[in-house]
Protein backbone atom coordinates (compact mmCIF):
# COMPACT_ATOMS: atom_id res chain seq x y z
CA UNK A 1 0.00 0.00 0.00
CA UNK A 2 1.30 3.69 -1.12
CA UNK A 3 1.82 6.05 1.43
CA UNK A 4 1.60 9.63 0.43
CA UNK A 5 4.09 12.36 1.82
CA UNK A 6 1.36 15.04 2.53
CA UNK A 7 -0.55 14.89 5.66
CA UNK A 8 -1.30 16.55 8.96
CA UNK A 9 -1.33 15.04 12.29
CA UNK A 10 -2.02 16.51 15.98
CA UNK A 11 -2.34 15.60 19.32
CA UNK A 12 -2.33 17.20 23.02
CA UNK A 13 -2.59 16.74 26.72
CA UNK A 14 -2.64 17.83 30.21
CA UNK A 15 -0.21 16.55 32.84
CA UNK A 16 -0.54 17.89 36.41
CA UNK A 17 -1.46 21.24 34.85
CA UNK A 18 0.87 20.99 31.99
CA UNK A 19 -0.64 21.70 28.24
CA UNK A 20 1.46 19.32 25.81
CA UNK A 21 0.26 20.60 21.91
CA UNK A 22 2.06 18.76 18.96
CA UNK A 23 1.31 19.32 15.35
CA UNK A 24 2.75 17.50 12.58
CA UNK A 25 2.69 18.90 8.76
CA UNK A 26 4.19 17.20 5.85
CA UNK A 27 4.66 17.92 2.05
CA UNK A 28 6.82 16.59 -0.65
CA UNK A 29 10.63 16.79 -1.01
CA UNK A 30 12.78 13.87 -2.13
CA UNK A 31 14.63 13.34 0.89
CA UNK A 32 13.80 13.28 4.76
CA UNK A 33 13.97 16.63 6.27
CA UNK A 34 12.64 16.93 9.50
CA UNK A 35 12.54 20.69 11.12
CA UNK A 36 11.47 21.52 15.17
CA UNK A 37 9.74 24.66 15.75
CA UNK A 38 9.38 25.48 19.42
CA UNK A 39 10.02 27.64 21.66
CA UNK A 40 13.44 27.99 23.91
CA UNK A 41 12.89 26.10 27.04
CA UNK A 42 11.93 23.50 24.36
CA UNK A 43 14.54 23.78 21.37
CA UNK A 44 16.84 21.01 23.40
CA UNK A 45 14.58 18.38 22.48
CA UNK A 46 15.23 18.87 18.69
CA UNK A 47 17.45 15.65 18.11
CA UNK A 48 14.90 13.22 20.27
CA UNK A 49 12.23 14.75 17.86
CA UNK A 50 13.84 14.55 14.90
CA UNK A 51 15.19 10.71 15.73
CA UNK A 52 11.46 9.50 16.75
CA UNK A 53 10.39 11.47 12.84
CA UNK A 54 12.67 9.57 11.40
CA UNK A 55 12.13 6.15 12.45
CA UNK A 56 8.18 6.44 10.89
CA UNK A 57 8.94 8.70 7.64
CA UNK A 58 11.99 8.35 5.07
CA UNK A 59 10.63 10.86 2.71
CA UNK A 60 8.73 15.15 3.03
CA UNK A 61 9.80 17.83 4.40
CA UNK A 62 8.52 17.42 8.31
CA UNK A 63 7.52 20.42 10.35
CA UNK A 64 6.90 19.80 14.35
CA UNK A 65 5.56 22.35 16.17
CA UNK A 66 5.92 21.80 20.29
CA UNK A 67 3.67 24.09 22.20
CA UNK A 68 3.95 24.04 26.20
CA UNK A 69 1.41 25.75 28.45
CA UNK A 70 2.45 25.41 32.23
CA UNK A 71 0.42 26.40 35.16
CA UNK A 72 1.72 30.20 36.56
CA UNK A 73 2.82 30.52 40.25
CA UNK A 74 3.44 33.95 41.87
CA UNK A 75 6.92 32.01 43.55
CA UNK A 76 8.49 31.23 40.07
CA UNK A 77 8.17 34.94 38.81
CA UNK A 78 11.62 36.69 39.81
CA UNK A 79 12.70 40.11 39.17
CA UNK A 80 16.68 40.71 38.48
CA UNK A 81 17.45 43.40 40.54
CA UNK A 82 21.12 43.79 39.32
CA UNK A 83 19.74 44.02 35.54
CA UNK A 84 16.63 46.27 36.53
CA UNK A 85 18.67 48.64 38.60
CA UNK A 86 21.49 48.80 34.95
CA UNK A 87 18.63 49.05 32.87
CA UNK A 88 17.06 52.29 35.23
CA UNK A 89 21.20 53.85 35.77
CA UNK A 90 21.67 53.63 31.64
CA UNK A 91 17.85 55.57 31.32
CA UNK A 92 18.83 58.28 33.87
CA UNK A 93 22.30 59.05 32.21
CA UNK A 94 20.58 59.06 28.76
CA UNK A 95 18.16 61.60 30.31
CA UNK A 96 20.89 63.49 32.03
CA UNK A 97 19.53 63.19 35.44
CA UNK A 98 16.64 61.36 37.38
CA UNK A 99 14.14 59.91 35.80
CA UNK A 100 10.93 62.11 36.69
CA UNK A 101 8.24 60.41 38.55
CA UNK A 102 5.76 61.24 35.86
CA UNK A 103 7.58 58.93 33.44
CA UNK A 104 8.98 56.27 35.95
CA UNK A 105 5.71 53.78 35.69
CA UNK A 106 6.18 53.32 32.08
CA UNK A 107 10.00 53.25 31.98
CA UNK A 108 9.73 50.29 34.61
CA UNK A 109 6.95 48.82 32.86
CA UNK A 110 9.12 48.73 29.93
CA UNK A 111 12.28 47.31 31.45
CA UNK A 112 10.21 44.44 32.92
CA UNK A 113 10.02 43.27 29.36
CA UNK A 114 13.40 43.16 28.13
CA UNK A 115 15.21 40.10 28.41
CA UNK A 116 16.93 39.21 31.59
CA UNK A 117 14.83 41.33 34.08
CA UNK A 118 11.94 39.19 35.05
CA UNK A 119 13.03 35.33 34.67
CA UNK A 120 9.79 32.68 34.78
CA UNK A 121 11.47 29.65 36.46
CA UNK A 122 8.60 27.49 34.80
CA UNK A 123 6.59 29.74 32.63
CA UNK A 124 5.60 28.84 29.29
CA UNK A 125 7.83 26.71 27.03
CA UNK A 126 10.34 26.33 29.76
CA UNK A 127 11.99 22.96 31.27
CA UNK A 128 11.87 21.37 34.66
CA UNK A 129 14.71 20.56 36.62
CA UNK A 130 14.05 17.21 35.56
CA UNK A 131 14.24 16.59 31.50
CA UNK A 132 13.86 13.02 31.00
CA UNK A 133 10.42 13.42 33.04
CA UNK A 134 9.92 16.26 30.90
CA UNK A 135 10.51 13.95 27.68
CA UNK A 136 8.44 10.65 28.96
CA UNK A 137 5.53 13.58 29.02
CA UNK A 138 6.23 14.91 25.36
CA UNK A 139 6.91 11.86 24.36
CA UNK A 140 3.75 10.10 23.99
CA UNK A 141 2.11 13.14 22.40
CA UNK A 142 4.16 13.19 19.81
CA UNK A 143 3.92 9.28 18.51
CA UNK A 144 0.52 9.80 18.81
CA UNK A 145 0.59 13.31 16.18
CA UNK A 146 3.15 11.00 14.20
CA UNK A 147 0.49 7.80 14.00
CA UNK A 148 -2.38 10.05 12.80
CA UNK A 149 -0.22 11.98 10.40
CA UNK A 150 0.85 8.28 9.43
CA UNK A 151 -2.65 6.98 9.19
CA UNK A 152 -3.74 10.37 6.87
CA UNK A 153 -0.65 9.83 4.50
CA UNK A 154 -1.51 6.07 4.27
CA UNK A 155 -5.15 6.86 3.58
CA UNK A 156 -4.34 9.26 0.99
CA UNK A 157 -1.35 7.14 -0.48
CA UNK A 158 -4.32 4.12 -0.99
CA UNK A 159 -6.24 6.80 -3.52
CA UNK A 160 -3.41 7.45 -5.28
CA UNK A 161 -2.45 3.58 -5.55
CA UNK A 162 -6.15 3.80 -7.09
CA UNK A 163 -5.37 6.47 -9.76
CA UNK A 164 -2.34 5.08 -10.82
CA UNK A 165 -3.86 1.48 -11.65
CA UNK A 166 -6.62 3.28 -13.50
CA UNK A 167 -4.03 5.25 -15.29
CA UNK A 168 -1.81 2.43 -15.55
CA UNK A 169 -4.75 0.35 -17.47
CA UNK A 170 -5.12 3.35 -19.97
CA UNK A 171 -1.40 2.64 -20.97
CA UNK A 172 -2.25 -0.93 -21.32
CA UNK A 173 -5.05 0.02 -23.19
CA UNK A 174 -2.79 2.31 -25.82
CA UNK A 175 0.09 -0.11 -25.61
CA UNK A 176 -2.11 -3.09 -27.02
CA UNK A 177 -3.21 -0.51 -30.08
CA UNK A 178 0.12 0.02 -30.52
CA UNK A 179 1.00 -4.20 -30.59
CA UNK A 180 -2.31 -4.82 -32.92
CA UNK A 181 -0.83 -1.95 -35.72
CA UNK A 182 2.92 -2.88 -35.24
CA UNK A 183 2.81 -6.15 -37.84
CA UNK A 184 0.78 -3.85 -40.21
CA UNK A 185 2.70 -1.03 -40.13
CA UNK A 186 6.22 -3.30 -40.94
CA UNK A 187 4.20 -4.72 -43.55
CA UNK A 188 3.46 -1.35 -45.12
CA UNK A 189 7.09 0.27 -44.60
CA UNK A 190 8.35 -3.02 -46.68
CA UNK A 191 5.64 -2.44 -49.31
CA UNK A 192 6.79 1.54 -49.59
CA UNK A 193 10.83 0.49 -49.54
CA UNK A 194 9.79 -1.53 -52.39
CA UNK A 195 8.07 0.66 -54.35
CA UNK A 196 10.71 3.77 -53.58
CA UNK A 197 13.57 1.15 -55.01
CA UNK A 198 11.68 0.60 -57.93
CA UNK A 199 10.84 4.23 -58.59
CA UNK A 200 14.80 4.84 -58.20
CA UNK A 201 15.89 1.74 -61.01
CA UNK A 202 13.01 2.60 -63.40
CA UNK A 203 14.75 6.58 -63.38
CA UNK A 204 18.30 5.18 -63.69
CA UNK A 205 19.92 5.19 -67.04
CA UNK A 206 21.16 2.40 -68.30
CA UNK A 207 19.14 0.43 -66.34
CA UNK A 208 20.19 -1.51 -63.66
CA UNK A 209 19.50 -5.18 -62.80
CA UNK A 210 19.22 -5.91 -59.12
CA UNK A 211 19.19 -9.20 -57.23
CA UNK A 212 15.75 -10.13 -55.87
CA UNK A 213 16.84 -11.77 -52.73
CA UNK A 214 19.84 -9.49 -52.49
CA UNK A 215 17.22 -6.62 -52.72
CA UNK A 216 14.53 -8.36 -50.36
CA UNK A 217 17.32 -8.63 -47.91
CA UNK A 218 18.21 -5.09 -47.65
CA UNK A 219 14.46 -3.86 -47.42
CA UNK A 220 13.94 -6.39 -44.66
CA UNK A 221 17.01 -5.03 -42.73
CA UNK A 222 15.56 -1.60 -43.17
CA UNK A 223 12.59 -2.38 -42.21
CA UNK A 224 13.91 -4.07 -39.01
CA UNK A 225 15.11 -0.48 -37.60
CA UNK A 226 11.48 0.43 -37.32
CA UNK A 227 10.48 -2.29 -35.61
CA UNK A 228 9.02 -1.55 -32.11
CA UNK A 229 8.50 -5.12 -30.79
CA UNK A 230 10.91 -5.37 -27.96
CA UNK A 231 10.11 -1.89 -26.89
CA UNK A 232 6.71 -2.77 -26.55
CA UNK A 233 7.94 -5.85 -24.79
CA UNK A 234 10.20 -3.79 -22.22
CA UNK A 235 7.13 -1.31 -21.79
CA UNK A 236 4.68 -4.32 -20.79
CA UNK A 237 7.19 -6.02 -18.35
CA UNK A 238 7.80 -2.25 -16.59
CA UNK A 239 3.82 -2.28 -16.56
CA UNK A 240 3.80 -5.44 -14.80
CA UNK A 241 6.28 -4.60 -12.03
CA UNK A 242 4.21 -1.07 -11.78
CA UNK A 243 1.26 -3.02 -11.06
CA UNK A 244 3.00 -5.21 -8.51
CA UNK A 245 4.28 -2.59 -6.06
CA UNK A 246 0.91 -0.68 -6.64
CA UNK A 247 -1.21 -4.12 -5.28
CA UNK A 248 2.20 -4.53 -2.48
CA UNK A 249 0.07 -4.71 0.69
CA UNK A 250 2.93 -3.16 2.64
CA UNK A 251 4.96 -0.01 1.60
CA UNK A 252 8.36 -1.00 0.75
CA UNK A 253 11.09 1.64 2.04
CA UNK A 254 11.89 3.45 -0.90
CA UNK A 255 8.96 2.66 -2.68
CA UNK A 256 8.68 6.18 -4.35
CA UNK A 257 12.11 6.64 -5.31
CA UNK A 258 11.46 3.05 -7.10
CA UNK A 259 8.63 4.20 -9.03
CA UNK A 260 10.52 7.62 -10.22
CA UNK A 261 13.19 5.18 -11.49
CA UNK A 262 10.55 3.18 -12.99
CA UNK A 263 8.48 5.65 -14.63
CA UNK A 264 11.61 6.95 -15.72
CA UNK A 265 12.28 3.61 -17.52
CA UNK A 266 8.99 3.65 -19.02
CA UNK A 267 9.27 7.32 -20.37
CA UNK A 268 12.21 6.18 -22.60
CA UNK A 269 10.57 3.30 -24.20
CA UNK A 270 7.87 5.31 -24.96
CA UNK A 271 10.04 8.03 -26.32
CA UNK A 272 12.49 5.09 -28.82
CA UNK A 273 8.72 4.08 -29.91
CA UNK A 274 7.70 7.25 -30.85
CA UNK A 275 11.35 8.23 -32.47
CA UNK A 276 11.49 4.49 -34.40
CA UNK A 277 8.11 3.97 -35.62
CA UNK A 278 6.89 6.10 -38.75
CA UNK A 279 3.65 5.27 -38.39
CA UNK A 280 1.40 7.85 -38.22
CA UNK A 281 -1.30 5.88 -35.94
CA UNK A 282 1.73 4.38 -34.09
CA UNK A 283 2.75 7.99 -32.99
CA UNK A 284 -0.51 9.10 -32.13
CA UNK A 285 -1.03 6.32 -30.03
CA UNK A 286 2.65 7.06 -28.22
CA UNK A 287 1.60 10.36 -27.96
CA UNK A 288 -1.14 10.00 -25.29
CA UNK A 289 0.89 7.15 -23.54
CA UNK A 290 3.68 9.44 -22.99
CA UNK A 291 0.48 11.81 -21.78
CA UNK A 292 -0.43 9.54 -19.61
CA UNK A 293 2.31 8.68 -18.49
CA UNK A 294 3.14 12.35 -17.63
CA UNK A 295 0.56 12.43 -15.31
CA UNK A 296 1.25 9.60 -13.47
CA UNK A 297 4.91 10.86 -12.81
CA UNK A 298 3.40 14.14 -11.51
CA UNK A 299 1.55 11.70 -9.10
CA UNK A 300 4.47 9.76 -8.16
CA UNK A 301 6.56 12.36 -7.01
CA UNK A 302 4.10 12.14 -4.22
CA UNK A 303 4.69 9.19 -3.04
CA UNK A 304 6.79 8.63 0.42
Amino acid sequence: MLRSMTGFGESSTVIHGWQIRVEIRSVNNRHLKVSLRAEDGLQCFEAEVERIVRSALHRGTVQVSLESVRPSRADVYQINKVALSAYLGQVSEVLGGPIPDSSLGSIVSGLLALPGVVSDQMGRGSVSRDRNEDWANIRPVLDQAINQLGQMRQCEGANMALELLAMSGQVRGFLAQVRLRNPLSLVQQQERLRERVSQLLALHEPPVHVDTSHLAREIALLADRVDISEEIVRLESHLEQFDSMMAARSPAEGMGRKLEFLIQEMGREANTMGSKSPDVEISRTVVEIKATMERIRELVLNVE
